[in-house]
């Protein structure tokens, strides 16, 4: 094995402190980037939670708006239905 000058041994350090000091610069910035994107994940649920919440009640809404005209027309049937019972039933008194 052969030995190394000293002026060797300092430029190679050199070059691995340089090296190092670029990946870290590298791994700063890719947690940085890293905690925004958790940021927005959690942001992202928080959202989507409450759109389901929303999606929900308006199915609720939408099904109680759709049940009111057949509740309109049940009524509208149940009093036509007693007028004509009501009808037959005085006619048949009066005879």
């Amino acid at each position: 094995m052969e030995t190394v000058s000293k002026e060797v041994f300092m430029g190679r350090c050199q070059l691995t402190d340089e090296r190092f000091n670029r990946d870290q610069k590298r791994f700063d910035r890719l947690e940085q980037g890293l905690e925004k994107i958790t940021a927005l994940s959690v942001q992202m649920a928080e959202i989507l939670k409450q759109h389901s919440a929303q999606l929900s009640e308006q199915k609720e809404r939408i099904g109680r708006l759709e049940g009111r005209p057949a509740a309109w027309i049940d009524r509208v049937l149940s009093a036509a239905t007693g007028a004509v019972v009501s009808a037959v039933v005085t006619m048949l008194v009066a005879i």
